[in-house]
């Protein structure tokens, strides 16, 4: 079983994900989920999208059109956009109370 990582190694998703809801924002502007409000009903759709992207990355390497190193770094990027957008999420529901 894997230990619970801590440290820096514990620190750099929570910093990706900080850097991805950045990046996004600025990429999307008014769009931007980080923009809506907690009971906006695109939050759904968009989070099934970035997780419905994690399952293409598994599917494209089942179906032998990635390598391995590629399904790795493809899955760290896409889990970081779901991540992401979850916390996005998390934070406007959080000032919607």
């Amino acid at each position: 079983m894997r230990k619970l990582a801590t440290g820096p190694v514990m620190k750099a998703p929570y910093q990706d994900v900080h850097d991805e809801r950045i990046s996004a924002h600025n990429k999307h502007g008014e769009l931007s989920a980080e923009a809506m409000p907690w009971d906006s009903p695109r939050w759904l759709p968009i989070l099934t999208e970035e997780l419905g992207e994690v399952a293409r990355v598994i599917n494209e390497y089942d179906l032998h059109n990635i390598n391995t190193p590629e399904k790795c770094a493809k899955l760290i990027e896409e889990l970081t956009q779901v991540a992401a957008m979850a916390c996005a999420w998390i934070d406007a529901l959080r000032e919607g109370e």
